[in-house]
């Protein structure tokens, strides 16, 4: 498909019949301010030509000022998207969405291109292109939805220096920008972890009397966190058993086994043994352990390059949904190689009844055999009920290859789909489609 950019922000453009904003809002305030978005805001653009001659295929985009071409997309049909006329769009920002950027618009429409032979038209083809137009810009601040107390393993409004806190929420960016406690800053040496959803952070000092947390992510900062005043200066440290033991703060000292200290000033976590927070896929690695979809081994390891067999997909992705119902009887013909005793065989019935597995065509599901991209981003949209839609003279993955990569589903957009998904991949799958 090709792309054609168009800058359309400035004047001028409603003269070209090009898409154009005439006025947008931000609800339930209704402030004359479509730039600031806090989370949850309803956004509203008023405009003309907003919807492309292909409506169905039209998509509402964002993307980071200095990468136009890293877009996040939805299709009008999404459920952040309320309303998409051709002069009035209504949604709700992701809660991804970059802390500063751009809103695009994508308009695919379908031209017919022929060959001139001697004045007459041969061998015309009819293809899809498309066109992007820069509409705005805006700016997104973090929310802090939670602090987790990594000792305790739960949430925490209590903030002691030498403990680590992981900070969790929306549109933290990509890179550090900074911490406040009240007016003062913490040490960026003090952060161990900076990612759009996540910040680790081990204070050195917290001052006295401090009241709030907040992030700032280049654009602003974000919602109060409450910090309350501990008190005593006594510590609770969960042990090996349910119970836990009180240590005097001066006297003790508490040690994190999965946190190890290297030379010098940086700190590590590491989740598995095999797994620290250096790892490409930590975030997602991390996010489905805390969230139970995914363990380690007997022995402390993830093994996350481990390929993963079709019946241990639908396994993961069907407990990732959490709604599904196990109980009815397994229908033993329905698939020739899915035996009744076999742990996998109630899964297999629950997805053939739901329609989201049809096997293949020789009445068959190859439970033990690798799964590929292909089959796991179908099994998954379905499992998760993600609309999508087919581009024109397509393969049947097609459609979820589209989607994945407009919405950065995928690690590596360059993967075939061929290929066999691996561990890694497929909790980093199901943390993309779970906090799209």
């Amino acid at each position: 498909m090709n792309l054609i950019w168009k800058s359309i922000f400035m004047a001028g453009f409603a003269l070209l019949g090009l898409p154009h904003i005439v006025g947008a809002a931000s609800n339930p305030q209704g402030d004359i301010n479509p730039e600031v978005w806090y989370l949850n805001t309803v956004v509203i653009i008023n405009g003309q030509k907003l919807q492309g001659p292909v409506p169905s295929k039209s998509k509402l985009c964002f993307a980071p000022e200095a990468d136009k071409e890293d877009l996040k997309c939805f299709l009008s049909n999404h459920s952040n998207i309320t309303n998409w006329t051709s002069t009035n769009i209504t949604f709700v920002p992701p809660k991804n969405a970059p802390p500063s950027g751009v809103v695009v618009l994508i308009h695919p429409y379908y031209k017919e291109e022929c060959a001139i032979v001697r004045g007459i038209r041969r061998n015309c083809e009819t293809k899809l292109l498309q066109e992007n137009y820069v509409i705005g810009y805006y700016k997104a601040h973090p929310h802090i939805a939670t602090v987790i107390d990594t000792i305790e393993g739960k949430e925490t409004h209590f903030f002691e220096a030498g403990k680590i806190y992981d900070i969790q929420g929306y549109r933290f960016g990509d890179t550090g920008r900074g911490i406040m406690f009240d007016n003062w800053m913490l040490d960026m040496t003090d952060i161990i972890r900076w990612t759009p959803d996540s910040i680790l952070i081990l204070p050195s000092k917290i001052p006295e009397n401090v009241s709030a947390l907040r992030v700032h992510n280049g654009s602003g900062l974000g919602n109060t966190w409450e910090v309350l005043k501990p008190d005593s200066s006594l510590i609770k440290v969960r042990t090996k058993t349910r119970g836990s033991v009180t240590l005097q703060a001066s006297a003790s000292t508490t040690i994190n086994s999965l946190v190890s200290v290297a030379t010098g000033s940086k700190v590590t976590l590491r989740i598995f043994k095999d797994i620290d927070s250096d790892h490409a896929y930590f975030a997602a690695i991390d996010w489905g352990k805390k969230e139970g979809i995914v363990g380690g081994y007997s022995d402390g390891t993830f093994r996350p390059d481990k390929e993963v067999n079709r019946a241990e997909f639908l396994k993961m992705i069907l407990e990732a949904k959490s709604d599904f119902d196990l109980s009815q009887p397994y229908n033993g013909g329905s698939f020739s190689d899915v035996e009744f005793s076999s742990w996998y065989a109630p899964y297999v019935s629950y997805a053939a009844s739901q329609n989201i597995i049809e096997g293949y065509g020789d009445n068959t599901f190859r439970p033990e055999q690798a799964v590929t991209v292909a089959e796991g981003l179908k099994m998954a949209y379905r499992v998760f009920g993600i609309p999508t839609v087919d581009p024109e003279g397509s393969q049947w993955y097609d459609r979820y290859i589209e989607h994945a990569q407009d919405h950065i589903i995928l690690f590596n957009n360059t993967i075939g789909v061929h290929s066999g998904l691996t561990r890694q991949d497929v909790v980093w799958i199901i943390w993309k489609l779970l906090s799209d």
